[in-house]
Parts: C-alpha cells; sequence; structure tokens
C-alpha cells in the first residue's frame, strides 16, 4: 500500500508540471492510492488532447488515461495505461498488448512503452529521464502525447528504423520458455520449403522452476526431415516431445501491431496467405492426442530493419490445450470414431475458431544473439579448442571460452575432483569423485547451449585413439596443467602450421601467471622450458611453505585464492586471445602479476621470492 493516506509533495509537484503543459491536458484528476494496494502506488486519471493529429490510424481527439507512479517519486516506475472507459482499445507499436487487463482496475493492460533509449527510434531516443519531481511526470505524459501523434500518423515505426516484433508472449510469466535458433544462414534453409506445417521436436533444456524447451527439427507431418537445428550437446541430446510448426510468408499480425488472438483471427492471416492452418494441425491431431497439451510453433521471415529485405525467421509459439482423445464422449455422433474426434476438435475443442492463443515467450538463442552481451572475436570463438588440464585453472578457462562463443571444445584431464578442489573449482560438491573432466563438460554443455564440449578423463601422453586425433586436428590446444610431461608430450607431436599451442600456468599463490603461444607444425618445448626457468627458480619454496589439507596425513597442496584465479586466468585469455589475431607466428612468452592494490601488470624480470 502507499506509505501515507495523503500524496508526497512531490507527487503534487509532478501533478503541477502536467498542469503546465496546458493546452494538451483537457483534466488531471487527483491523485488516489492505486487500485492495485499492494504495489504501493499512486494513480492520477488524465484526459489528453494532443495538437496536430493525423489521420491515418484513428485516434480520437480525447483520450483518457491512468499513469501510475511510485510512492517514492521521483524515484521509481511511472507507467502509463489506456483508460477501459474512454481510451484506446488498438494495440499500437512501442505499446504492451491491450488487452482489457484485470477486471478490479479502471485501465487496460496496454502500457505504454516511453522511456527505453533505443538508437534508431526517434520516438524512443529523444532524450534521457529526467530526475527532478516537477520535470519526471510531464516528462513522461509529454512523451505520451509525442506517441499518440506518432500513432495518428503511422510513424510509431518507420522505414530503416530497427524491426520491432508485436507483442506475442514476450511478457509471458507463466508458460516455458521456448528457443530457437535462426540466423541469415538458417534463412536460406527455409527459402527453400514449401510446407506450411508439420511436426516440431521440442527438446526439453530444464525442467527446475520455469520449463524452458528448444526447438530441435522441424518434419513433415509424416516425420521426415525439413530443417534440422545444430544445437550443441545438451539440447541436442535432450529428451524430446511433439509440438506442430506453421510457417508464415509474412508476419502475422492484426492491425494495428497486435498479435493474432484466437484461431479465428490466425486462420484468417493464414487463409490469406494461402493456406488453412486449423487444417495443419488437425492433419497431424493423431500424432499429438495423447491427453497433454503441445506447443505450436508460428514461424515467419523478419528483416533487421523496418522495411528491409527479410534476413531471418522469427518464432512465436502458444500453448495448444490437448486434443480430444480416442474413446472420450463427443457431441457429434454419425461420425466415424476417427472423424469424431477432429470434428470435436474443431467445433468445440482446441481447435475451435473461438478458442484463444495461449501466447508464451520465445527467445532466439542463436550465437550471433546471445553474443549481443560479448563474445570473442571470431579467430578464437570459431577454433577447435582442445584444452589440456581440468584443475582450478583449466575450469575457469574453460568457463570463458564457452561463455565467450567457443563451441567446439575438448577437455583432457584424467583426474577426479575432490572436495579440497571446491575451493577454487567452477564445479560443485554433486561432483565430487567424477573424472574432472567428464564432470566439466557435462557442465559447460548446459553452460552454451551452441556449445558441444567433449571430456577425455585421460592423460598425456596417454591418450586413446579419439582424445588423440581431437588434439591433432585442433586449432587452438591450451596446457594449463603446469605439468613438465605433458610440455613433453605436447613437444612431441604435430600439427598444422596454422595451430596455435599455448601454455598457461600459476606461480606459488597465484601471484603470477606465466604465459607462452607458439604457432605449429611444433611446440617449441625447448623453448618454453628456457623462457619459463628463471622464474620457476625464483618462484621456489621449501616444503615447509606449502600448507597441508590436515591431520593424519602430510600431504601438501597448491595455495591459490579463487579470486586471484580467476583474475590471472582471465588476463592470460585476453592476451591470448590476441595471439590468435595476431600474423605473428613466433613464440612469445609473457608474464602478469598481481600487485597489493589488485591490480595486474606485466613483469620484466623474475624476482626471488
Amino acid at each position: 500500500m502507499a506509505d501515507s493516506a495523503e500524496p508526497s509533495a512531490e507527487l503534487e509537484a509532478g501533478r503541477r508540471g502536467i498542469e503546465d503543459l496546458d493546452t494538451e491536458i483537457a483534466s488531471v484528476g487527483p491523485w488516489l492510492p492505486s487500485a492495485q494496494l499492494a504495489t504501493g502506488e499512486w494513480q492520477l486519471e488524465l484526459a489528453l488532447k494532443p495538437k496536430d493529429l493525423g489521420d491515418v490510424d484513428p485516434i480520437p481527439p480525447v483520450t483518457r488515461w491512468f499513469v501510475l507512479a511510485d510512492a517514492e517519486y521521483p524515484r521509481g516506475r511511472i507507467q502509463i495505461f489506456p483508460a477501459k472507459d474512454g481510451g484506446i482499445e488498438e494495440t499500437f507499436p512501442h505499446q504492451e498488448l491491450n488487452t482489457p487487463g484485470d477486471f478490479d482496475v479502471p485501465w487496460r493492460a496496454g502500457m505504454l512503452c516511453l522511456v527505453h533509449t533505443i538508437s534508431g527510434h526517434e520516438l524512443a531516443a529523444a532524450r534521457y529521464d529526467p530526475i527532478t519531481a516537477y520535470e519526471r511526470l510531464p516528462w513522461h505524459v509529454w512523451r505520451a502525447l509525442e506517441w499518440l501523434r506518432a500513432a495518428s500518423r503511422g510513424e510509431l515505426i518507420k522505414p530503416g528504423e530497427p524491426f520491432e516484433l508485436p507483442v506475442f508472449g514476450r511478457r509471458d510469466t507463466k508458460g516455458p520458455i521456448v528457443a530457437f535458433r535462426e540466423s541469415a544462414d538458417s534463412f536460406a534453409s527455409w527459402t527453400g520449403v514449401s510446407g506450411r506445417g508439420g511436426l516440431a521436436a521440442i527438446a526439453s533444456v530444464s525442467d527446475s522452476g520455469r520449463r524452458v524447451v528448444a526447438a530441435r527439427a522441424f518434419r513433415d507431418p509424416r516425420g521426415r526431415s525439413v530443417v534440422d537445428v545444430p544445437w550443441g550437446r545438451h539440447i541436442a541430446e535432450a529428451k524430446e516431445s511433439l509440438g506442430v510448426w506453421l510457417r508464415f510468408e509474412a508476419m502475422p499480425v492484426e492491425r494495428y501491431w497486435r498479435a493474432p488472438a484466437t484461431w479465428a483471427e490466425l486462420n484468417a492471416i493464414a487463409r490469406a496467405q494461402g493456406f488453412n492452418a486449423i487444417d495443419v494441425v488437425a492433419g497431424v491431431a493423431d500424432q499429438i492426442r495423447d491427453g497433454r497439451s503441445h506447443l505450436v510453433l508460428v514461424g515467419f521471415p523478419i528483416s533487421a530493419v523496418m522495411g528491409g529485405e527479410h534476413c531471418e525467421y522469427a518464432w512465436e509459439a502458444f500453448e495448444l490445450p490437448a486434443l480430444h482423445r480416442k474413446g472420450s464422449k463427443t457431441a457429434y455422433p454419425g461420425f466415424r470414431a476417427d472423424k469424431a474426434l477432429i470434428v470435436a476438435d474443431r467445433q468445440i475443442g482446441a481447435l475451435s475458431p473461438a478458442a484463444t492463443l495461449a501466447w508464451v515467450r520465445t527467445e532466439n538463442w542463436h550465437p550471433d544473439h546471445l553474443a549481443a552481451r560479448g563474445r570473442f572475436a571470431a579467430e578464437l570463438s570459431e577454433r577447435r579448442v582442445v584444452l589440456v588440464g581440468a584443475g582450478a585453472l583449466g575450469s575457469v578457462v574453460a568457463d570463458m571460452l564457452v561463455r565467450g562463443g567457443v563451441t567446439d571444445l575438448a577437455i583432457i584431464d584424467g583426474g577426479v575432483l575432490e572436495a579440497g578442489n571446491l575451493v577454487r573449482h567452477t564445479l560443485s560438491t554433486v561432483s565430487v569423485g567424477m573424472p574432472k573432466a567428464l564432470a566439466l563438460a557435462a557442465r559447460l554443455n548446459a553452460v552454451g547451449p551452441n556449445a558441444s564440449v567433449t571430456g577425455f578423463a585421460e592423460s598425456l601422453p596417454n591418450l586413446g585413439s579419439e582424445a588423440r586425433a581431437r588434439i591433432e586436428a585442433a586449432d587452438l590446444v591450451i596446457d594449463t596443467t603446469g605439468s613438465d610431461s605433458v610440455i613433453a608430450s605436447l613437444g612431441e607431436m604435430t600439427w598444422t602450421s596454422e595451430t596455435t599451442i599455448a601454455s598457461i600456468s600459476l606461480s606459488f599463490g597465484a601471484e603470477k601467471v606465466y604465459a607462452f603461444a607458439a604457432r605449429g607444425p611444433e611446440f617449441p618445448a625447448g623453448e618454453f622450458r628456457e623462457e619459463i626457468r628463471p622464474w620457476s627458480e625464483a618462484d621456489a619454496r621449501r616444503p615447509d611453505e606449502y600448507p597441508w589439507e590436515g591431520i593424519g596425513c602430510w600431504s601438501s597442496v597448491f595455495p591459490a585464492r579463487d579470486d586471484h584465479v580467476v583474475q590471472l586466468a582471465a588476463t592470460a585469455v585476453a592476451w591470448l586471445e590476441g595471439q590468435v589475431q595476431t600474423a605473428n607466428a613466433g613464440p612469445r612468452f609473457v608474464v602478469w602479476e598481481r600487485a597489493g592494490d589488485g591490480s595486474v601488470t606485466r613483469a620484466a624480470t623474475p624476482v626471488t621470492a
């Protein structure tokens, strides 16, 4: 609830600012505690009469709205909704789906999107949200007035602006999240497809908490492959269920920017594009007639900018309620049993024209889309990588590689995870006692939906044929073991002239990180030893300087804090990214050390501990 029965002085200042917008404000009501009492917000009803409305889309001269403001105004969120009485009823771009909304509030659900600054959208990028009490509310209302003017002229989205999808199920918080994987490359696959629908193979990604699934394959009604999706190992090997897919040649949208709400609306759009969507689902109905709901995937081509050429497919999805099952009673006597079921589905069931479409959230998990938040350069992310060593340093490096976009990774380590490793390892207690390489590969496959990580519980030089083939075919080999025998083994192998072989290791206490890289066909083990010898000699410690694990057995362990391992690993990986990008093929050795203030700097010469 609001903190007080009376609005704050700041809320009243914002209200005065709205009144000062003058001739475009028809009326402003008083602040009242929000009808949604649990939100702690205040509501303000107002009527807007923007000047210079266009005649492209019907916006009434006067429209009514509700403003919701946080009790801590000018902090907190501000939302503007159309009123149920006298507000707009259509859905436009830059607006949430404008359904009637909750029954116990006087506003509709179609909140205006006014704040986010998005490069390319004039409406959304005018300037930033003010922070003063007098200015902030009027700014939002002024943006609403500009929104109404643009809507009336059909200018909310313009050719050349970033493409915007209507709100299908993006705001759904209860149904499953459906992942798809589309890009310009897969768009080329779809251009040769003539079918309008069929069966979809749906992979279960996660059932912990909210259900997450992924579209793994698209098949024709007889189950033959149409398009297979190249997911990483976790999704490729996940449990499968069936859904249905429908392919539209243009985005299925109602005027003015509303997703179809019923089968009647969706099928009317399908018919205008030359097919019957209900017939497609009915044609595969017997294969999903199992008493459970199933996903229907709706695909269509989109462009990068409004009005641009189509360049990839987008998929929206809704949940289809369970179809009538064999043996269920129907209201259609006189039909054969098999026909009676589909007639019941079409007339009174999940495929009836009046049946509503329960849109759910979909997301494009193609690497190019996920990489918008950060990815290594292609010279690193597209390499076939083999990591030798799955200890503390190796596990952190592997995690960075997969999160940075590497999809082809093999991990070689013959060790088993112990509880003591957990202080600085990315694995958890559930993996104690398991081979590090296998457990780490399984974890990383779940981290990256496009990653195919293979673990080999083996050690150099005693590799099986598959592990040896992987390391010989690699574009990048990274040793993180700090082992002389591994260095010797690498020095005995051969690669192509473009393979990069690197070694990354830590000093005592993770005070320094040593990094060496060379480009094939051979790893210069002798040169590496010469480079690192003075550093390892300077870093040597007496046996009694090493910590031991506990009473009962004197067993020394290597000391290093997790944050120091991560800091130095990140430094080395960033350096390695530069090495694979450079044209210089000569070996290079560098050392970084941590300073007392937490910074990392290049070390010039060894200093005896």
